[in-house]
């Protein structure tokens, strides 16, 4: 559907991580202008003079589970003028909400709603009257998690945000159908130091990621569902389908084993 090569992204969690690492890749294409959202001040960005230096990217300090959120970016929209725009939801918070004895810390749950959830609806509302007049891309970045239940990982709500982010990218496929693009992302294991001793095919680090997706979105024709790394549509499409969760813990244990065996042995 892309007919025109879309010039302005918006990228919602951009301060860390792979939010970063896609401003930093947007930014090597001299055509592109990039908006950053998030509630980290510019300063505290590491890399935020090569950002500046570009003269191609503009910051926005704001808390995207703040109601008033919506408001502000629809003051944006006269930015873009009428020309479609890519927005880009990377925002999560991954807070432990699971206590050590299995209580369930509500206050720590809310805040991952806040984030995961309100926030997605923060920023529809922001965004969905520019993009029915002038079309253009929404890409969610969503995790392995929002299929299956995190193992070893005291997480509950995080997970439960992956998955309304699915599920909610797959409804607005059908309803916002010849009007604008929807892609998403499911991450797997991904190297946020890069110091991985497994390879990168199955540990891919965020610049490479990043390289990946951009690519891909910014294409004549942005795919409807992206796998980082791609091995991990072996599991989307068929294990995670039909696998009983007791035969997919045991399956997981035993290739997590494997794959920490391996890599202590090449370290």
């Amino acid at each position: 559907m892309q007919s025109k090569q879309i010039k302005y992204y918006i990228v919602i969690g951009s301060s860390r991580g792979l939010g970063a690492a896609m401003v930093e890749e947007l930014l090597k294409n001299e055509f592109y202008q990039v908006i950053g959202v998030a509630r980290t001040k510019l300063e505290d960005v590491k890399t935020h003079k090569e950002w500046i230096a570009t003269k191609r990217y503009r910051h926005v300090v704001l808390d995207i589970a703040s109601s008033e959120c919506s408001e502000i970016l629809k003051g944006l929209c006269a930015y873009f003028s009428d020309v479609p725009i890519c927005v880009i939801f990377n925002a999560a918070c991954i807070k432990q909400d699971v206590t050590p004895d299995h209580f369930v810390d509500i206050k720590a749950s809310k805040e991952n709603n806040c984030v995961g959830i309100n926030g997605l609806g923060y920023i529809l509302k922001a965004f969905e009257g520019h993009f029915f007049k002038n079309g253009g891309l929404l890409v969610g970045i969503s995790s392995v998690w929002g299929m299956t239940p995190p193992l070893s990982l005291p997480w509950m709500a995080y997970p439960a945000t992956k998955a309304y982010l699915d599920m909610t990218m797959r409804c607005l496929r059908i309803f916002w159908k010849k009007k604008v693009d929807v892609v998403t992302i499911h991450l797997g294991h991904l190297d946020n130091s890069g110091a991985s001793r497994l390879p990168r095919w199955l540990s891919p680090t965020y610049p490479m990621t990043a390289k990946k997706i951009i690519r891909a979105i910014s294409g004549k024709q942005a795919p409807r569902d992206m796998y980082c790394p791609s091995i991990y549509r072996i599991f989307y499409n068929y294990l995670f389908r039909i696998v009983p969760d007791s035969l997919f813990i045991w399956l997981f244990t035993v290739l997590y084993r494997f794959a920490k065996t391996a890599e202590h042995r090449n370290s």
